[in-house]
């Protein structure tokens, strides 16, 4: 029986080709289905992603500073004796960003601290306008230099291009702001572009604001001083720690199937959020300011929710009607190639063959044929 089968396969070589050519494109399509629809859906995420700003989808970890009336930390009534400095705030901060659960989907930590705007005296005494001191942590990677160190040390600044050009200040000039009793030298310019937003997020010293008014005061650029400059405990402002999203965890690998674990995501971000900030640096938990953590990756990844499922409807109602498409052939040729052997099935009858051989006879040969393609489909949808 089985030496009469390939024989007969072999007789008829076209049909039994065209059998196995539609068997192959309905398995394929079948296998392929499925999987065109997750890698489209997964494409439309990783587009998403990639083009979202990086304070978006980064974490951002920060504390409102004290001053006068906005006493925060405090463990005095004196603004200006028991409170908590910047400094601390920022390490406690960067101590909850720092969180191991969330080393999976978030970069290093960089620190930073904003304070309200100060006066920028120059060297003769007179008032250049209002300038915010800020302290970022990995100066050097976020900052474009004209000339000069890119990391202030004690008793330094850096200033902006524009700042440098419209009072005339070079690297070794003085200035003086209100929360530094010294005089400050200028060890740095940086360039008038924005902070790479990966190491800071949205925060930028890029801050030049006009005089709209005759009685406003020229805002300029922040100037940045060096850690142990900015412990000043007058003025309010913000510390925090900035984390960036590590994209390659959200997106899918083109290798492999790689699941974005958006509901891990979302849990570890809500249990770091309920984590109260630690002891940090001999200050106790309870004398530190409560921490705000802002990410708005899971806002995003639902956004584009409901795109993804419209889309994989419409990929899989594609595949549906192809399947079915394929389906049809592969039927009206196996139809085909039993009509052919009528003949020899009505012989087979009349020598007295059982009813179960003479069906296996008629529809074996397209049997085979399809149980080969079964294997060939299976790699072509592993292409």
């Amino acid at each position: 029986m089985l030496a009469l089968l390939w024989r007969a396969v072999r007789w008829r070589r076209a049909t039994s080709l065209a059998v196995l050519a539609a068997s192959v494109v309905a398995t394929a399509a079948g296998t392929l289905g499925p999987l065109y629809a997750r890698s489209a859906e997964e494409s439309l995420l990783r587009q998403r992603v990639a083009q979202a700003p990086a304070v978006q989808v980064g974490l951002t970890v920060e504390a409102q500073l004290g001053g006068p009336g906005r006493l925060t930390g405090d463990l005095s009534s004196d603004p200006t004796t028991g409170q908590v400095g910047p400094p601390v705030v920022a390490d406690a901060a960067r101590a909850v960003a720092a969180d191991p659960r969330l080393d999976r989907w978030f970069g290093p930590p960089s620190a930073f601290v904003e304070l309200d705007s100060t006066s920028l005296v120059l060297d003769g005494g007179s008032v250049a306008g209002l300038t915010q001191p800020v302290w970022f942590e990995r100066s050097c990677e976020g900052l474009q230099m004209d000339s000069g160190a890119c990391s202030p040390g004690p008793g330094q600044v850096l200033v902006s291009r524009r700042t440098a050009q419209t009072f005339r200040l070079a690297v070794g000039s003085t200035v003086r702001l209100s929360l530094a009793p010294r005089p400050l030298r200028v060890a740095g310019i940086y360039a008038d572009v924005a902070a790479a937003d990966a190491v800071w997020g949205a925060r930028s010293p890029i801050q030049w604001t006009e005089p709209r008014q005759p009685d406003d005061v020229l805002e300029v650029d922040a100037v940045l001083v060096a850690r142990e400059d900015i412990d000043d405990r007058t003025l309010g402002g913000a510390a925090g720690a900035y984390r960036p999203l590590r994209r390659d965890t959200i997106l899918l690998s083109t290798t492999g199937p790689v699941t974005s674990d958006v509901a891990a995501v979302d849990r570890d971000l809500r249990a770091v959020a309920g984590r109260p900030a630690g002891a940090v640096r001999g200050v106790a938990a309870d004398d530190l300011p409560p921490m705000t953590l802002r990410n708005q990756l899971t806002d995003l990844l639902a956004e584009v929710a409901p795109q993804r499922r419209d889309l994989r409807g419409a990929a899989l109602a594609i595949t549906l009607q192809l399947v079915a498409l394929a389906w049809f052939v592969l039927f009206l040729v196996v139809a085909t190639t039993t009509e052919e052997r009528s003949a020899e099935v009505a012989l087979a009858k009349l020598r007295g063959l059982s009813l179960r051989r003479t069906a296996v006879l008629a529809l074996a040969e397209a049997g085979v044929d399809l149980l080969r393609s079964g294997d060939y489909g299976g790699v072509e949808s592993s292409r």
